[in-house]
């Protein structure tokens, strides 16, 4: 059976939502050695942002990920992640219609490091999804270096890919 793109995204996103309820607000937003100095918050409040600016651009035409909200509140309040994730759930399941958009990036700091590409929604609902899953293996990191006792999903933060070659080696040993 084939799931709809948004099916998936709201999927991946679901043990992120119940990794954030188990942590307290010092948890979250603790500075973690291993990341840098980021937080588990900041690695949430980058994934959903991305996935928010891609939402909420639909209607353009284009998406800029470089112009994103970036509320910083998400990454020290709990409440405020969750209340973005429900409402990110939302809009995944009201748009599935597969727009044609156009990419806009900035690398660099002169403009002449823009770029514009021809993608569509549900490409870039693929990589969001793909970013999510590396962000929420970094989120794991954070938990571990703090020794939470918190029960993840085993596939938490693991590409769908690496998951089924896992399988299949544990199968043929």
């Amino acid at each position: 059976m084939m799931m709809k793109i948004s099916e998936v995204a709201i999927s991946v996103l679901s043990p992120l939502k119940e990794v954030i309820e188990k942590l307290d607000d010092t948890q979250y937003g603790h500075a973690s050695a291993l990341l840098s100095g980021s937080t588990i918050g900041k690695h949430v409040r980058h994934t959903l942002e991305f996935f928010d600016c891609l939402l909420d651009d639909l209607d353009s035409g284009q998406v800029n990920y470089d112009h994103r909200k970036r509320q910083l509140i998400i990454e020290t309040s709990r409440g405020h992640a969750l209340q973005l994730l429900g409402h990110i759930h939302q809009k995944l399941e009201k748009a599935d219609e597969n727009l044609s958009l156009e990419l806009q990036a900035d690398y660099g700091d002169q403009p002449v490091w823009s770029v514009k590409v021809a993608t569509n929604y549900h490409r870039e609902l693929v990589y969001n999804i793909e970013h999510a899953i590396h962000h929420m293996a970094l989120i794991k990191v954070g938990i571990r270096e703090q020794h939470l006792d918190i029960d993840l999903p085993h596939d938490f933060g693991v590409a769908s890919s690496t998951v089924r070659f896992q399988h299949q080696v544990s199968k043929s040993c």
